[in-house]
């Protein structure tokens, strides 16, 4: 492991390096610690967005499991702050999956959560506030900011519950992730509905959840490295 650390410090070829990552990455979880401290400590000084989104969907479904989790919030948060778009929202979604999954954390992640709230970019909005809301589903709700939300109506209702819990289900499995073009096509057509129903509006996301696999062989493209 410590070979293939130094190989992402003195390497500067992106095809090997990213190699380089994957391998890492299939080693887990038999190194998952060093796995983790290493890609993590790597996105750090990556310039590759591509790279980077990849590191953060493999902290995002195995920083959970370390031993101690909490050691990896900085480095996400740390990409929301300093980086493009599209990697700010894949570090939302990784934050949100902390949260999820270590209860511990929730709090403070939540209001992480919150201040992507104020980003400039659309979809990072609009991440930050669907986690926000899935993560209502959780149990206690007292550590989101007072008049912020208000899920309380929806909460109330079984069927309304009993609906956003099988949603967060499918935002956090392990082994699907949601289409985020299909669900930002879907906001942006439904946007004027949303923002102004007197009722809750059913969403059905089964049809934007794909395999994390074939995610990731699509963001690769037809001359992905094998």
């Amino acid at each position: 492991m410590k070979f293939l650390n130094d190989c992402l410090k003195d390497d500067s070829n992106l095809a090997f390096r990213e190699s380089v990552v994957d391998t890492i990455i299939k080693i887990t979880p038999s190194q998952r610690e060093l796995a983790l401290h290493y890609l993590a400590e790597h996105i750090e000084d990556c310039e590759h967005a591509h790279i980077q989104t990849k590191i953060l969907n493999f902290l995002a479904e195995e920083g959970p499991k370390a031993k101690n989790p909490g050691t990896y919030i900085r480095f996400i948060y740390n990409r929301v702050n300093l980086e493009k778009a599209v990697i700010r929202a894949s570090a939302v979604s990784a934050l949100a999956a902390f949260a999820h999954s270590v209860p511990s954390l929730r709090k403070s992640i939540v209001i992480l959560l919150q201040k992507c709230l104020q980003d400039s970019d659309d979809e990072v909005r609009e991440r930050a506030f669907f986690y926000i809301n899935m993560l209502s589903t959780r149990g206690d709700e007292s550590f989101l900011q007072e008049g912020l939300f208000d899920f309380s109506e929806a909460q109330n209702a079984p069927d309304g519950a009993h609906e956003k819990q099988e949603v967060c289900e499918f935002v956090f499995d392990a082994e699907q992730v949601i289409d985020v073009d299909a669900l930002e096509m879907f906001v942006l057509e439904k946007r004027e509905a949303l923002l102004h129903a007197q009722e809750p509006i059913h969403i059905d996301i089964s049809q934007m959840m794909v395999s994390r696999k074939s995610l990731e062989a699509a963001k690769r493209g037809p001359n992905a490295i094998k």
